[in-house]
């Protein structure tokens, strides 16, 4: 047969031809373009005489070198602290985030930050791009105030079909600045898994997280200025400005301003802020009226260079981590939201195992994670782990409950719902709470808070931030709630008399034994194993 010489096998040829320009287009499109040229800035170590430099003037002298810290991990703590740190701070507030969003707890936030700079603080607003969709408009309309500025970290091109920066330049999009921080005057420093969104701070009827957070002054907290400094000068943090056009929103500061405003004024906003303002414990610690632990701590962070993938080992995060800490000799305790050891965890998880050192796993199961596909990727390395001694316990899925505010919750134990009953675990295929925290303990002796998952994602592809406490008293506390009251919160997953997984779940009648993975379909679950065997650990 000869070939089709037709005018309709020519039309194909360049419809071909049209396709492949165009998608070539779009590609050379998706590239970042060169930044604009900015003016480096750095945090304002000149801050003694702010209110926040004067409550800690005499404790820091007193405690030459070393930190004061905070646990956060009741939800209202959290916000409340965040919210008064920006009311009390007069020169600088430097936020630092992954997730930002448009909702009650992202728009107090940023009413908050507004006022700050009407009074003259200077504010810097650092987001990675990847959860900004829907609040291009008010970023752009706060980045006209002269006190204010935003930038976006490696952005999206595309702001409508954000999609599309996946599709045409996946290997950059991959990579994401995960680091939480917030510094207020320079003189105290937060750190550790939340974002801003409703569902780190109980405001809402949505779904949940349970998360820690550590609130830093004295030594460390410099360090935290530098780091942030480091990815606000990083050539891939763009002016809001460059990305997101002008014309395609209307939206000026003054209407921002008016919005907010309005909506701080409703019965929702106000019953919220109430509730804050009940927390006495943030008062009392800047007070002094509290005793604040002074130990010695350690920055832990990735290099922004790791975004392009060109950072030093050295700048990794997991290289200073097991520089700093060493090689457990007695004990790990490992609080993780996403858990996926893959090979190279599980191996050294193992050999930390076969060398006498406990190791237990506090991770979400599947009907608390909010990621099912990361479950799968966990859940193929259970057994092997559990065959060679590793402890493994999964996060109850909790539902809600109306708490007291009225007793400090400090303990381990404070990341349940309500630890002292189980309570909704009959909730199929969903969870009103799953765990987001992240903490690692070594030998009783030190203790990690910050954004690191001890996943792949947080190894190699996202930038993360940490810091290693060497406080004996913490790291003995957390192993000590864990003892005594993980079973109120997470089911313990072993091998039963015959080599199978089962789930054992504290009810007020016993210990109730799941021999199939409780809160999951048949369907699902076969659905996940045959997901577990494609090459995709590496992007969990």
């Amino acid at each position: 047969m000869e070939r089709q010489t037709t005018p309709g096998f020519l039309l194909q040829w360049l419809k071909l031809a049209l396709i492949f320009c165009l998608a070539s287009l779009l590609y050379a499109c998706s590239s970042l373009p060169q930044r604009v040229p900015v003016t480096p800035s750095y945090y304002i170590s000149d801050t003694g005489n702010t209110q926040l430099g004067q409550l800690f003037e005499a404790r820091k002298a007193a405690h030459e070198g070393l930190t004061g810290y905070n646990l956060l991990i009741d939800p209202i703590d959290a916000i409340a602290a965040r919210l008064m740190l920006i009311e009390k701070a007069e020169k600088s507030l430097d936020l630092q985030y992954y997730i930002w969003h448009n909702d009650q707890v992202g728009a107090l936030a940023l009413e908050g930050l507004l006022r700050a700079a009407d009074r003259g603080v200077r504010v810097r607003l650092l987001l990675d791009d990847n959860n900004t969709g829907d609040l291009d408009a008010s970023l752009l309309a706060l980045n006209q105030h002269p006190n204010v500025e935003v930038r976006l970290f490696n952005p999206f091109v595309y702001r409508k079909w954000r999609m599309l920066n996946y599709l045409l330049d996946f290997s950059r999009n991959n990579h994401r600045m995960h680091n939480k921080t917030f510094i207020a005057d320079s003189q105290v420093a937060l750190i550790g898994g939340r974002n801003m969104s409703n569902q780190y701070y109980d405001a809402g009827e949505s779904f949940q997280f349970s998360d820690i957070d550590v609130m830093m002054v004295g030594q460390v907290v410099p360090e935290v200025a530098k780091s942030f400094d480091d990815y606000w000068n990083y050539p891939m943090a763009y002016p809001v400005v460059q990305m997101i056009k002008a014309k395609d929103h209307q939206l000026t500061l003054k209407q921002l301003r008016f919005q907010l405003a309005h909506y701080k004024a409703t019965s929702t906003a106000q019953n919220y802020l109430n509730l804050t303002r009940e927390q006495a414990d943030f008062d009392s610690w800047l007070s002094g009226d509290e005793k604040m632990p002074w130990v010695p701590a350690h920055l832990v962070q990735d290099s922004p260079e790791k975004i392009n993938k060109d950072a030093k080992r050295s700048e990794h995060l997991t290289f200073q981590l097991q520089n700093l800490v060493g090689k457990p000799q007695k004990q790990l305790d490992i609080i993780s939201a996403y858990f996926v050891p893959a090979d190279t965890g599980t191996e050294s998880l193992i050999n930390l195992k076969r060398q006498g050192v406990r190791v237990r796993v506090l991770t979400n199961s599947y009907a608390a994670n909010d990621v099912g596909v990361v479950h799968a990727f966990y859940a193929k390395r259970r057994k092997e782990l559990l065959e060679n001694g590793i402890e493994l316990y999964e996060f109850l899925p909790q539902a809600r409950t109306v708490k007291s505010r009225k007793s400090k919750k400090n303990h381990i134990s404070a990341l349940a719902d309500d630890s002292n009953d189980n309570k909704g675990l009959n909730v199929g295929d969903s969870s009103d709470a799953s765990l987001h925290a992240k903490m690692m303990t070594f030998d009783n002796q030190q203790a990690f808070i910050g954004s690191f998952n001890f996943d792949p994602r947080s190894a190699n592809l996202n930038t993360e931030i940490g810091v290693i406490l060497d406080s004996p008293t913490l790291a003995t506390q957390v192993s000590k709630d864990l003892d005594n009251a993980i079973m109120n919160i997470a089911y313990r997953v072993r091998l039963n008399e015959r080599g199978k997984i089962v789930w054992e779940e504290k009810t007020p009648t016993g210990i109730k034994v799941h021999t199939q993975e409780p809160n999951i379909s048949s369907v699902r679950r076969f659905g996940l194993k045959m997901l577990s065997y494609l090459p995709l650990d590496g992007y969990m």
